[in-house]
């Protein structure tokens, strides 16, 4: 389980840039109107937490079950990789910090 820790003068985030990285280092197939959905759900779960908080892998991973909402349905192996990839470009664009 990673976790990591919001940074606490990160409040905007460049989703072309997650977005970017995501499809640069994605194994399966993503069409655009769902991934819109995945960037819509992540941007509510960025505003909901508050900064300096604790972040874990499941946490993304709960976050992108909100999918179902727009009867989109990935199976749990696509969402771990979802999430994962999501927490790497964040980190990598210095928005949240990786815990050891």
């Amino acid at each position: 389980m990673s976790s990591a820790n919001k940074s606490s003068n990160s409040q905007y985030v460049d989703g072309l840039k997650i977005k970017e990285y995501v499809y640069k280092h994605i194994s399966f197939t993503m069409p655009d109107h769902i991934y819109e959905k995945v960037d819509t759900i992540m941007a509510e779960f960025w505003e909901e937490t508050p900064p300096g908080a604790r972040l874990f892998s499941e946490d993304f991973e709960e976050a992108l079950c909100r999918l179902a909402r727009y009867d989109i349905l990935l199976c749990p192996s696509h969402i771990r990789c979802l999430a994962s990839l999501i927490i790497e470009a964040m980190h990598v664009n210095g928005y949240i910090k990786k815990n050891s």
